[in-house]
């Protein structure tokens, strides 16, 4: 699996595997709900995907890509997260405005947290933490998944969609902030905001940690950011109206 990739374009209502060199599609399954968010724990072989209009997360065959169970969450849930030490699986209920918790090996549900309103992209750090941008408050909510308590909210830009890690650096895309939030992962103290193409959305953490990549949906780039001197050190232009969610970049280490 280490040179795969799973795509879900909601429209089409499909989740494919593909090569992640050839591009060449390797198992594909059509849902019947609107998936959303994808989170990936290869350690079991499974494959988590939102389900947007049905309050579900499907549970798939990281191979075949059949649907073997499903887990109840709130109302339109988007992205989705497995924490680094493989126990938890997040999700963003953003018209519930919480996030539901199971544990990654049972798939019991462990519980959920209110968060600030409508909940849409979230990220476990390499600390344990989940942190949650709220594009109806603007901020992002930081939670202990062992308690299930929130224990910091923090301001960022407007309409904060994607969240990446990097040099103990915490990076937040604002999609009608036209920006970049960069704040300290140890005191959650601003660093920086920097300017991005139109309507930036999904971010991912670059291979080695060094970079954050981000994709702006209007501007139709991709946009990669070193995380220590934070300068644009790359911008590529892309097909007509790039989106991006949750992990998409392979070999990154999120840190």
């Amino acid at each position: 699996m280490a040179r795969r990739f799973i795509s879900c374009p909601p429209e089409g209502k499909t989740v494919r595997r593909l090569d992640a060199l050839t591009g060449e599609m390797l198992a594909s399954v059509k849902l019947d709900g609107g998936p959303t968010g994808i989170a990936a724990d290869l350690s079991r072989g499974r494959i988590f995907v939102s389900d947007w209009f049905a309050s579900r997360i499907w549970v798939l065959d990281a191979m075949s890509l059949k649907p073997t169970a499903e887990l109840p969450v709130g109302a339109s849930p988007a992205g989705l997260a497995l924490s680094d030490s493989g126990r938890f699986l997040a999700s963003a209920d953003k018209d519930s405005d919480q996030v539901s918790i199971f544990d990654a090996e049972s798939l019991d549900p462990v519980g959920t947290v209110a968060v600030g309103l409508r909940p849409y992209g979230l990220r476990f750090a390499p600390d344990g933490r989940l942190f949650v941008a709220n594009v109806g408050t603007n901020d992002v909510s930081v939670i202990d998944p062992e308690s299930r308590k929130v224990t910091d909210t923090f301001p960022v830009g407007e309409r904060p969609y994607g969240i990446a890690f990097s040099r103990d650096r915490i990076f937040v895309t604002n999609q009608y902030g036209n920006s970049l939030s960069v704040l300290s992962l140890d005191n959650l103290s601003p660093v920086d905001e920097i300017d991005t193409g139109e309507y930036p959305e999904g971010i991912d953490t670059t291979s080695g940690g060094s970079s954050v990549a981000l994709v702006n949906w209007f501007d139709n780039t991709l946009m990669v950011v070193d995380a220590s001197t934070l300068a644009i050190s790359a911008t590529y232009d892309t097909c007509d109206g790039p989106r991006a969610f949750g992990t998409f970049l392979t070999g990154g280490d999120n840190r």
